[in-house]
């Protein structure tokens, strides 16, 4: 689920021609650090997204996701997001409340 959310945030951004926010999408997806940079790396390795890095410190023990000022989604994440049926079923289990979200998520971005 938090693919879907982050790659809907961030197409939403998109055609509404406002550059989309990393901790915007990470809130959008209510995911906590870990499952945050888990998200996003697998994103990167698919090729769905792009704009965004996650940094493994040993130190802390755990990756991050770098903070550049936006997050971006490729050709084929927004193929990923239109035709993979796994991401119909997120879809319809998330139902109209994220997509009424989604607008104020863009409006949040856009004030930034």
């Amino acid at each position: 689920m938090i693919v879907y959310k982050v790659l809907a945030y961030v197409l939403a951004c998109a055609k509404a021609d406002v550059q989309p926010s990393a901790a915007k999408a990470k809130e959008a997806a209510k995911a906590n650090d870990t499952l945050w940079a888990m998200a996003v790396q697998s994103m990167l390795d698919e090729g769905l997204a792009t704009g965004v890095e996650v940094i493994y410190h040993h130190e802390l023990g755990k990756p991050t996701v770098s903070e550049p000022p936006a997050i971006g989604i490729t050709l084929k994440g927004q193929q990923y997001l239109r035709d993979n049926s796994k991401m119909r079923e997120v879809a319809a289990f998330l139902g109209q409340a994220f997509a009424d979200m989604l607008p104020v998520l863009v409006a949040a971005t856009q004030a930034l």
